[in-house]
C-alpha cells in the first residue's frame, strides 16, 4: 500500500495536478469559547482526504528542508520556521532593543574612560 502511494504521489507530482476530488473540504465550524449562540466564537476546520494531507506534508516537508539545507532563510526569519514564532521574535527584538539602549548610555562614559587611558583615543560616532 505504501509503494502505491508513493508510485501514486510521483505520478500526480511528475503531471502537476491533483484529483478534482482532493480540492474539495468539509467545512466544520468548531467551538473556541464563549457563547455557543455566537458565530464569532466559532472557528473553521477543514476536513479534506488523507492521500492530499500526505501530499501536502511531503511538499512541505521537502520545501523547508530544501530551504534549511541550502541556508536560503534569513536567521531574522521566525514565521513558518520550526521552533521559532512570534514569541521568539518578539523576544529577540526586545534584547536586542534593550541592549541598544545600554550600549547608548554606556557610550558617553566608555568614551571618557578611554580618553583617560589613551591620550590618543578619538570617539568615532
Amino acid at each position: 500500500m505504501q509503494l502505491l502511494n508513493i508510485i501514486m504521489f510521483r505520478q500526480l507530482l511528475s503531471v502537476g495536478c491533483v484529483p478534482d476530488e482532493w480540492k474539495n473540504a468539509v467545512i466544520t465550524p468548531v467551538h473556541k469559547k464563549g457563547s455557543t449562540s455566537s458565530l464569532t466564537n466559532y472557528r473553521p476546520i477543514s476536513i479534506t482526504c488523507v492521500p492530499c494531507k500526505l501530499l501536502e506534508r511531503i511538499v512541505v516537508s521537502r520545501i523547508y528542508n530544501h530551504l534549511v539545507f541550502n541556508d536560503v532563510l534569513h536567521c531574522e526569519q521566525h514565521g513558518f520556521v520550526r521552533g521559532l514564532s512570534t514569541y521568539t521574535s518578539l523576544n529577540d527584538w526586545t534584547r536586542n532593543t534593550q541592549l541598544s539602549y545600554i550600549l547608548i548610555l554606556l557610550k558617553p562614559s566608555m568614551w571618557y574612560s578611554m580618553t583617560n587611558c589613551f591620550p590618543n583615543f578619538v570617539p568615532v560616532v
